[in-house]
């Protein structure tokens, strides 16, 4: 009630900001529950995004960044994808790109995310194959959690040479290279 502070006092700020997270968390299992209702059965994408979110929020939790707006591009960043099938009969990254936007915009917006984070995360869904010359650090966690998974999907993981040179062009961040060389090149 809109006098409840003078009945009960003032809420203290360790609350507030834990109410805060607790929003952000739900928020961010509602995009993902999105992201698998828009999937259904195509079991495949729903849980490449996932294994991109799960990357994305160990990157993010040593290097900083937004995890509302990194996550939700992490979960929503292929969501172009059946669009793409079915207008061009391909799921080039292109493709993806073009259309995956639209689509994110609209799941964001039913969940009433601000628009400046709807804003970032519809342009990372936009050129999330096609990074910039200078980008966001949420943008290349983003990036690095793709390939994170990439790598080993698309069996660049069995050429260390390979290996490498997506390692070396594609990684920024301390975190992000230290899994991919963990994940790829040791033993």
């Amino acid at each position: 009630c809109q006098h409840a502070e003078q009945c009960v006092g003032a809420v203290p700020d360790e609350v507030k900001a834990k109410q805060k997270e607790e929003q952000k968390d739900l928020l961010k299992e509602r995009i993902s529950f999105e992201m698998k209702k828009y999937f259904g059965t195509d079991f495949k994408r729903v849980n490449h995004a996932l294994k991109v979110g799960r990357y994305a929020e160990q990157i993010l939790k040593m290097e900083g960044g937004n995890p509302l707006v990194v996550m939700g591009a992490a979960y929503l960043h292929d969501i172009g994808i059946h669009e793409a099938e079915k207008k061009y009969a391909s799921t080039a990254g292109n493709y993806q790109e073009k259309e995956g936007p639209p689509i994110a915009r609209e799941i964001l917006q039913r969940l009433n995310v601000q628009k400046e984070m709807v804003d970032e995360i519809c342009d990372m869904v936009g050129h999330h194959h096609s990074p910039k010359d200078e980008e966001t650090l949420n943008f290349q966690i983003l990036y690095e959690a793709d390939w994170l998974v990439n790598i080993e999907e698309e069996g660049i993981s069995k050429d260390r040479g390979m290996v490498e040179k997506v390692i070396g062009k594609v990684f920024k961040t301390t975190t992000g290279r230290k899994l991919a060389e963990e994940l790829y090149l040791a033993a």
